[in-house]
């Protein structure tokens, strides 16, 4: 990680905006470089800033929140810091701002806004206030805590990585090296190794959940589903035979049903015949009508042509004498528009002459009133102006009577504290010794709290004492008791043993096997040996005497009651062996515990006078320091006093440095008030006398328009009089606009009266004509009703129509001939068709009589119901027994299966088990405390590489008991290994330094450290050391390190190029300058 740019606005006595960007040259050229100051002038900012870009947080200063910001300028309304940085992921800027409401020092504190964001195009990766700190870890690989141990050593916290405990250095180097997957890995490998064994076990119990049936039992049931089957064969055959009987029956008494059916519907459509008779006879008179139709509506067209025409004849002849009445009405209305036209001529001509008069005397009162208006205004302006004057005279007055009670206010300040003048010069000096008194205080604070720590440890180590001590005494208990125990067993194995071996009786166990087994050999031959008798020849030796067959009982029974007595022997020497080699061991294991448990008490009571040693140094420490505190306290007591100013417990040192800030940021404040209250007092005078004068002048001038006014408004009243009493109030435009459309009225009313006219005489023209064309018509008409009645009437005749109302009645429409037509078509067909079906019932009936079926229909349907239940039960039996056997066969392919699965799952544990025996836990320790030792060592080899180019006298070294604890070993005192613990101020910075050095080197996946700042700490170091250190710093540089240093040791300070220095000034805020910086103030 590499810090390219720090900014930060009104952050401590840096006040206004300011930047350092250390891709500057001279950065890039030296890579150390010192942040310079007096004390209180702001350097140590410079890292607040960055650590509250971070972290939100400084390592002085504890979160800042909408309560409490203790970071942001005094009398400033907001606060911001801005750090860009590059990691091996990219380049990231972090921002946090914090604002008063409305930007007012005196306003509440908002809630802080922090973000970072992605360069270089700015995306927002993170912008919430409570997942900010974890993302920033995550981006950085480091949270706070391990910032300032390998980063950033802050003032009073250098020696923190070295002071630190195990677990937190473990999980710092794991952060900065990556090695943070190891733990994960063991974890990994003991949840899978885990995961393995319960599913092995899950495997091996659905093994044993799946059960088979013997042979037997299959065999058993595959022959009941044969028989089975056999059986419902038999009865499905009957079942289909009786089911084609009893279907015959059936067909036979549907055949039967459907020809008394048929022989009612052919009774039936007899008598629907007989009542569509009259109906089939109009149809016929129908049918003749229509043949002549066409002559009949031809007839019935030119009649109704002829009443037509007539009907408009008579309308013609009836509207002729009204159209002729209209026409001579509209000439006699355009005569008398004629006559109105020209009386408006003449009385146009005498009104235009009337409306120019009234125009003149209009433009003339317009112009008038244009110059009393602006009269008028004019009035007005110099009224509102002599208001306004007035107004600023009295604001004059009024601010001259405050600003002479403020000078009396400030003036009696100045006189009350003129003590705090002194202040002026001496306040910064004072503010340092507050400071060394604060950090003295703060030695303190730290002193008390190693002797709570060590008081706590003092605790700890007694108690483990009193457990190391039990615990010994439990060792040494058991071990007397385990002694006892074995020689119990060694004196009961003796009595069992009786003075021989366990192997001498294991032997002749061996023995009497064997020679019980050639007895039984032997004993095979009992059926001939009961025929021997004494003295007659054995027919397989020839010998006469026969003592086996006396005495071969008893020595078998005597072999086995040996046998019997040797294996209980041997079994209880067995037993009494395998417990003294138990007891063997665990008097080892027990004599080894003890011998640990009394060394490990010897290590504690050392640790416990060691503990004691530096808890009484720690004490003396603290005893000195407290002395040098009230020493310091007593001086500055002495020095506040005059500026009433009080050191108690109950204020502390922040208070009395504001207090006295305060005080002379007050008396500069109003000092500066009254000079600019003299000022103000003179300019305020002078302004009164200005406004006396324009008030005068503007009265005079506000007469003068007055006068003006009133002779405008009477000259404006006369010619408005005179317009009144030529045209009164009525508008010129108005009249003249009546007349024009009084003009246009009866022009239109010309012309309406010429349409009109034009109009009723066309009318009458036109009716005249068609009274004529529809004479003419009729005529013709006549002449060709008269052919079409005399070929009609010799048609009518022809078809048997007496006359045409006759034929009239036998007319019918076409859709009333088609449905009759219909229906005598449908009577005909279904005649047809019943007729048939008739013959084919009678004929399918004689077909069934000659071979009729023996039983009747219900005995078949009884016999039915009986095979189709049998039919049914034996099914369910023969799928019983198919899905038993089905069944069967998936149990053993089941089994099958799961015998390959649990071997797969076998082989596949015993390889995780076994890598689990290597590296596998639960909390991932196992694994994680040897890549932590590892990594460790690695640093110290770092940091002594480092530290060897500093001082030959010291060289870091690490445990092997506890690979975490870090020692010194003096080689300026015979090569004697010491404990960090027990190192002095300087030997603590530069051993602290070489470790930060060394970190700086380890780089793992996520963290490089590549920027480092050290806030003091070199005052500790002598001439030489300091020389040494600043080498040992510079040639960093050839590493791609950058190193910043803060401190007050002058000779560092004027050792180093390039300088960043911060220079206080007025009001205790200071500017920042050198190489890369840039700064812009802001008002107060």
């Amino acid at each position: 990680m590499k810090i390219i740019e720090i900014g930060g606005k009104n952050l401590n006595s840096l006040t206004g905006e300011w930047r350092v960007d250390f891709t500057h040259p001279a950065f890039e050229s030296s890579g150390i470089f010192a942040i310079t100051g007096p004390t209180g002038a702001g350097k140590s900012t410079i890292l607040d800033a960055l650590c509250m870009a971070l972290y939100g947080k400084t390592p002085r200063l504890d979160k800042v929140t909408a309560g409490q910001n203790d970071i942001m300028s005094r009398h400033r309304g907001e606060c911001s810091a801005r750090v860009i940085f590059e990691t091996r992921q990219g380049r990231y800027c972090a921002h946090w701002y914090q604002k008063r409401a409305r930007k007012k020092s005196g306003g509440n504190l908002q809630p802080p806004k922090w973000e970072v964001s992605l360069l270089p195009e700015g995306t927002i990766l993170e912008d919430s206030l409570r997942n900010m700190p974890a993302r920033m870890e995550e981006i950085t690989g480091m949270d706070f805590h391990r910032f300032t141990r390998s980063m950033l050593l802050a003032q009073g916290q250098f020696d923190s990585f070295l002071r630190a405990e195990k677990g937190d250095r473990g999980e710092m180097l794991e952060q900065i090296t990556g090695t943070t997957i190891y733990s994960h890995i063991s974890q990994k490998v003991h949840e899978y190794t885990t995961e393995q064994k319960a599913e092995l076990d899950r495997l091996r119990g659905g093994m044993d959940s799946v059960s088979l049936m013997s042979k037997e039992e299959v065999e058993a049931v595959q022959k009941d589903r044969d028989a089975a089957k056999d059986e419902q064969e038999t009865l499905q055959k009957g079942l289909a035979a009786d089911s084609a009987l009893r279907q015959r029956c059936i067909h036979k008494e549907a055949l039967q049903k459907k020809q008394g059916d048929l022989s009612r519907e052919i009774e039936e459509h007899t008598h629907r015949e007989e009542a569509f008779a009259p109906q089939k006879k109009r149809l016929a008179w129908a049918r003749r009508a229509a043949d002549i139709e066409g002559l009949f509506q031809r007839c019935s067209t030119v009649r109704t042509q002829k009443k037509g025409e007539e009907k408009k004849l008579a309308e013609k002849e009836n509207e002729r004498p009204r159209l002729q009445k209209e026409y001579e009405e509209a000439q006699k209305k355009r005569e008398e528009v004629e006559r109105r036209i020209q009386a408006f001529e003449r009385d146009k001509k005498e009104a235009q002459e009337l409306f120019l008069q009234v125009r003149n005397l209009d433009k003339d009162i317009d112009t008038a009133q244009k110059e009393l208006d602006r009269r008028t205004q004019e009035k007005k302006k110099v009224r509102e102006k002599e208001t306004s004057e007035n107004e600023c005279y009295t604001k004059v007055e009024d601010a001259l009577k405050k600003l002479e009670k403020r000078r009396e206010e400030v003036a009696a300040y100045l006189r009350q504290n003129a003590s705090a003048k002194t202040l002026v010069a001496s306040c910064e000096h004072l503010c340092d010794e507050l400071s060394r008194y604060e950090a003295l205080y703060g030695e303190i604070q730290r002193a008390q709290g190693e002797l709570l720590g060590m008081d706590t440890t003092l605790k700890k180590y007694r108690e483990t004492w009193r457990r190391e001590k039990n615990a010994c005494e439990e060792a040494e208990k058991g071990l007397k008791a385990c002694e006892k125990e074995v020689a119990f067993q060694e004196k009961r194995l003796e009595e069992i043993l009786k003075g021989r071996l366990l192997r001498e009786y294991r032997s002749r166990r061996e023995h009497l096997l064997e020679k019980r087994t050639y007895e039984e050999k032997i004993r095979s031959f009992s059926e001939e040996r009961t025929k021997l008798k004494k003295d007659t020849p054995c027919p397989l030796c020839g010998a006469r005497e026969h003592p086996f067959v006396t005495e071969y009982s008893s020595s078998v029974s005597e072999i086995d009651r040996e046998l019997s007595e040797l294996k209980d022997r041997i079994t209880r020497a067995e037993t009494a062996e395998e417990q003294l080699r138990t007891l063997g061991n665990k008097k080892e294991h027990l004599r080894d515990e003890e011998a640990q448990r009394r060394n490990t008490f010897t290590e504690v009571e050392a640790e416990g006078r060691r503990l004691r040693e530096k808890r009484e140094e720690q004490d003396a420490q603290e005893k000195k320091l407290r002395g040098q505190r009230d020493e310091w306290g007593k001086e500055l007591r002495e020095k506040l006093a005059p500026y009433g100013i009080s050191l108690s417990s109950e204020t502390t040192l922040s208070q009395v440095r504001t207090k006295l800030t305060g005080l002379r940021d007050t008396w500069l404040t109003y000092s500066e008030e009254a000079q600019n209250i003299e000022k103000e007092y003179i300019r305020l005078q002078q302004e009164r006398e200005a406004r006396h004068a324009s008030r005068e002048e503007i009265r005079t001038r506000l007469r003068e328009c007055s006068e003006k006014l009133a002779e405008q408004t009477a000259f404006v009243e006369d010619l408005r009089k005179k317009r009144y009493e030529l045209f009164g109030s009525r508008d010129v435009a108005e009249e003249e606009h009546i007349l024009e459309e009084e003009g246009r009225n009866i022009h239109w009313d010309r012309e309406a009266a010429q349409k009109e006219g034009e109009t009723a005489q066309r009318e009458y023209q036109r009716c005249t004509t068609q009274i004529e064309d529809i004479l003419s018509k009729i005529q013709d008409i006549d002449t060709e009703l008269g052919a079409v009645e005399k070929e009609f009437q010799k048609a009518r005749e022809a078809a048997g129509f007496e006359s045409e109302e006759a034929l009239c009645a036998a007319r019918m429409t076409v859709s009333e001939r088609e449905e009759l037509a219909r229906r005598e078509q449908e009577l005909s067909e279904q005649r047809i068709g019943l007729s048939k079906s008739l013959e084919q019932v009678e004929a399918d009936l004689a077909r069934e009589e000659e071979n009729p079926v023996e039983e009747s229909r219900e005995s078949l349907e009884a016999r039915i119901g009986e095979t189709e239940a049998a039919l049914k039960k034996i099914q369910h039996r023969v799928s019983e027994l198919d899905y038993t056997l089905r069944e069967e066969e998936r149990k053993k392919q089941e089994r099958a299966q799961k015998q390959e699965e649990i071997a797969r799952q076998e082989e596949e544990y015993a390889r995780w088990s076994a890598l689990h025996s290597l590296i596998g836990s639960a909390d991932g320790k196992k694994f994680r405390t040897f890549a932590q030792s590892l990594t460790f060592r690695t640093m110290v080899a770092q940091a002594n590489r480092e530290l060897k180019k500093m001082s030959d006298r010291y060289i870091l070294t690490m445990d092997e008991a506890e690979p975490l604890t870090l020692s010194v070993i003096d080689q300026y005192q015979g090569g004697e290994i010491r404990s960090t613990k027990n190192l002095s101020g300087g030997e603590s910075f530069l051993i602290s330094l070489a470790l930060a050095l060394g970190l700086s080197h380890m780089g793992g996946n996520r963290v490089r450290v590549d920027s480092l700042f050290l806030d003091e700490g070199f005052g500790t170091l002598d001439e030489d050391s300091l020389e040494t250190a600043v080498n040992a710093l510079s040639h960093l540089h050839e590493e791609g390190k950058t190193i910043g240093v803060i401190s007050h040791v002058a000779a560092l300070k004027d050792g180093i190029e390039p300088r960043i220095e911060i220079v206080p000034g007025v009001g205790g805020n200071s500017r920042i300058t050198g190489p890369g910086c840039s700064m812009k103030k802001e008002p107060e």
